[in-house]
């Protein structure tokens, strides 16, 4: 127990700093073909590097963090949908750049769903570079088993169900408890606009 403690301390560490040093963070463009609820996804993220810089993708969100040089631009990148919890079959391909470009993590649990790339440019002057994310939807839960793809179709499952969930999902990303109002919103969303949970922690993301 107290070795899960400390490496669940040592990586919401990671996940601090890594907030601390964004430079941007955008909501990439909806493609033509956007599709919420897709069973498979890709982005592809257009990106302007003049030095070292790395990108978190999460949800729709993407930051950027500047190692060294001038500061990395969004080019405009744009997805088919949002990349989704419990990724399957994901897959990164660089597609552009004359510098590396590196996948350092596939989105997982323990990350809280983030691709995260380094791109290095060692010649003079910014470059743009063009890098491709493809994943399916895997099987997700909450909690008591009931299938979280969209909740709207359990319409069953009790309003304190839901709740629970959103105040869960809510801790986890910002550290703090949900108030009445923001998890009472995130229920509208649920029951009148079809929201699925992985709708609403890409809105909480967004939000943080």
């Amino acid at each position: 127990m107290k070795r899960r403690r400390l490496l669940t301390i040592g990586w919401l560490g990671a996940v601090a700093v890594w907030a601390q040093a964004v430079d941007e963070a955008v909501t990439v463009r909806h493609s033509r073909n956007w599709q919420a609820n897709a069973a498979e996804g890709h982005c592809d993220i257009r990106v302007r590097v003049d030095g070292e810089a790395e990108f978190g993708l999460r949800g729709e969100t993407l930051t950027m963090r500047t190692l060294n040089g001038d500061r990395a631009r969004d080019a405009g990148s744009e997805c088919s949908t949002a990349l989704p919890l419990n990724v399957v079959d994901f897959r990164f391909s660089g597609v552009d750049g004359r510098g590396e470009v590196s996948l350092l993590e596939a989105p997982t649990g323990r990350n809280r769903w983030m691709a995260v790339v380094r791109i290095r440019d060692n010649k003079g002057g910014a470059e743009e570079y063009h890098y491709r994310l493809d994943w399916g939807r895997g099987s997700s839960f909450i909690g008591g088993g009931v299938s979280n793809r969209n909740l709207v179709d359990t319409g069953r499952m009790r309003t304190r169900e839901l709740r629970r969930e959103i105040e869960r999902i809510y801790q986890s990303v910002n550290n703090r408890r949900a108030s009445n109002d923001e998890v009472d919103e995130y229920i509208d969303r649920v029951r009148f606009d079809r929201w699925s949970v992985d709708q609403i922690q890409a809105d909480i993301d967004r939000r943080r």
